[in-house]
């Protein structure tokens, strides 16, 4: 790839290589650069166009700030002026021409050079996760004497309970996620319509507060419904 082109990208914060599966180096193509750069409108279609948006990017302050800041845990950095720092737990600390080392981790605001932008201070180095097994299923197989059917949130309860007292750490689930509520109605488990919801199908009826707020005579029709188990 060209010198220039590389150099450019780089300002931009366009990745030039990536590293695939079996890590190896792999370059991408110059074309695919000069499309994603014009996509951030900057016009790398020629030499000279190049070199314009070069000179540019390398006389934009050094110190500008980005619409997110990271900072690593103990590590600094310079901003174009003064400023203040609304920390994560509401406190708030000012700040001249410098973010100091000694920030808390957390997601916080900065007010600086009529600009408002979110600082993150991140750990240098990730805990080690324990070691730790569990079980793979698909909830709607976990059936009990008490599910209609298919295994429900309730089975699930139950099967998280007996897991954890035989030292299992996790237990994997299908998605749970709720389906589209307009006819047809999806009958694939894997066909989540929205992560704010969960599939009312899981919800062991039995369990819910109407269900148990309901007079005899209701809950005798609503048990009516659950599907016969057969002998």
């Amino acid at each position: 790839m060209n010198r220039r082109l590389a150099a450019l990208a780089n300002a931009h914060g366009v990745s030039t290589w990536y590293e695939d599966w079996r890590h190896r180096r792999v370059e991408v193509a110059p074309e695919t650069v000069v499309g994603v750069l014009g996509l951030l409108g900057v016009d790398a279609t020629s030499p000279t166009a190049i070199a314009d948006a070069l000179a540019a990017a390398r006389a934009v302050d050094r110190n500008a700030l980005p619409e997110t800041v990271v900072l690593t845990h103990g590590r600094s950095r310079a901003l174009p002026g003064p400023g203040v720092l609304t920390l994560e737990d509401g406190g708030r600390r000012p700040v001249d021409g410098e973010l100091p080392a000694n920030l808390p981790l957390g997601w916080h605001r900065l007010a600086c050079a009529d600009r408002e932008v979110t600082v993150v201070v991140v750990p240098r180095r990730l805990p080690v996760p324990p070691r730790a097994w569990g079980w793979m299923l698909q909830l709607y197989a976990l059936t009990s004497e008490r599910s209609w059917g298919m295994g429900d949130l309730g089975d699930l309860a139950e099967f998280t309970e007996w897991a954890g007292a035989n030292g299992a750490g996790l237990v994997l689930l299908n998605p749970l996620h709720a389906v589209g509520p307009a006819h047809p109605v999806a009958t694939s488990p894997y066909s989540p319509a929205s992560r704010r919801f969960v599939n009312p199908l899981y919800l062991r009826v039995s369990d819910t507060a109407a269900y148990r707020a309901a007079d005899p005579a209701t809950r005798a029709v609503v048990d009516a419904l659950r599907p016969d188990r057969g002998p």
